[in-house]
């Protein structure tokens, strides 16, 4: 498993052929991407055959746990208020968003 945490690719492989049926192999694809000014914060995607299912970051999740009530901050006037708390709170999720 500590290839796996070391790289990008390793994940990947892991996902994509360790973790899948056969019979999925080379239709799920996943991918991961960062930009310039994203603090290190990566976008991440699932692709089946081909098709983007679904994108999301660490934004997206945390935005996702603000709209639906799961955070109780009020004020997000700045980055440091509206980050606050969010591993708090990943770590209290067993499950992920689907």
């Amino acid at each position: 498993m500590s290839k796996v945490l070391g790289s990008w690719s390793g994940m990947r492989k892991y996902l994509e052929y360790e973790m899948l049926a056969k019979s999925l192999h080379g239709r799920i694809r996943y991918n991961s991407t960062s930009y310039v000014g994203m603090d290190g914060c990566r976008i991440f995607e699932v692709y089946i055959d081909n098709e983007k299912i679904k994108q999301f970051s660490w934004e997206t999740v945390n935005t996702y746990f603000i709209e639906n009530g799961f955070k109780q901050t009020e004020n997000y006037f700045g980055i440091r208020e509206y980050w606050n708390d969010f591993w708090k709170l990943m770590n209290g999720f067993s499950i992920f968003i689907t």
